[in-house]
């Protein structure tokens, strides 16, 4: 080798390796080992900074954050709106209801009135008709004695009259479920549950206290009810107050 050749040989390969570097510093050739470009390669233009996930103030910008608001406040009315409509709903649903019970309780209190009417009549019927027919005999009767001489009106034949009174007014009560009774739960002694004492007789005999002395007037059932206690008079025993004896002196 000359030494042309070896003069020349240093310079060449301290211009490859200022080269290489040249190469490395300005970014072309992508080989291993080259510097990352500090910029992301999907970086937006006009972004100086990132918030926090979701945070549309810092993400987007006044305009994207004035959507969001819109959409949550668009939201927010419609479900008032709609509860509103169901509330109302509900409301008229409660008024026809109530409007609909009260229209059936004024119908079925005007039947009840109506079938309470109709079974007072039906019951009360019997004992008008039988009343209407004592009044006519008592008419009938009141105008044959009138036309009676008196010496035909014997008191035999008056407390016959009104025996036969008396015993039609029974009738009427017999067919409307109306018993007379007298009393035999306690044999003869009186029954304060069963009787009504009208009068007191009095005894030396203390076996005859609250014995039934005289029955005055039946009493009057209407199935398990009593209308009308028997009357009675009663047995009462007072004991015999001694003599009084003078004595001479």
């Amino acid at each position: 080798m000359n030494e042309s050749e070896m003069d020349s040989s240093p310079p060449d390969y301290e211009c490859q390796i200022d080269c290489t570097e040249d190469i490395s510093i300005s970014g072309g050739g992508g080989a291993k080992g080259d510097p990352v470009d500090p910029q992301p390669p999907h970086a937006e233009p006009g972004v100086e900074g990132t918030g926090s996930a979701g945070d549309p103030t810092e993400i987007g910008g006044d305009g994207r954050a004035e959507d969001s608001a819109s959409v949550v406040a668009r939201a927010v009315r419609e479900t008032a709106q709609n509860e509103m409509a169901r509330l109302l709903r509900l409301f008229e649903d409660k008024i026809t209801s109530d409007n609909f019970r009260e229209k059936q309780i004024d119908r079925l209190y005007d039947e009840l009135q109506e079938y309470r009417s109709d079974i007072i009549a039906k019951s009360l019927r019997p004992i008008f008709s039988a009343i209407i027919r004592l009044h006519g005999d008592s008419g009938r009767l009141a105008q044959l004695l009138r036309g009676e001489p008196p010496e035909r009106l014997s008191p035999d034949r008056l407390i016959r009259m009104f025996e036969d009174f008396r015993e039609d007014l029974e009738r009427l009560l017999r067919d409307n479920g109306v018993e007379p009774y007298t009393d035999q739960e306690q044999a003869d002694h009186f029954n304060g549950r069963r009787q009504q004492a009208a009068g007191y007789v009095s005894t030396p005999d203390e076996g005859q206290h609250a014995v039934v002395a005289e029955r005055v007037r039946p009493g009057f059932v209407y199935g398990e009810t009593i209308l009308q206690k028997e009357l009675v008079r009663v047995y009462k025993y007072e004991p015999a107050k001694p003599a009084l004896t003078s004595s001479n002196t």
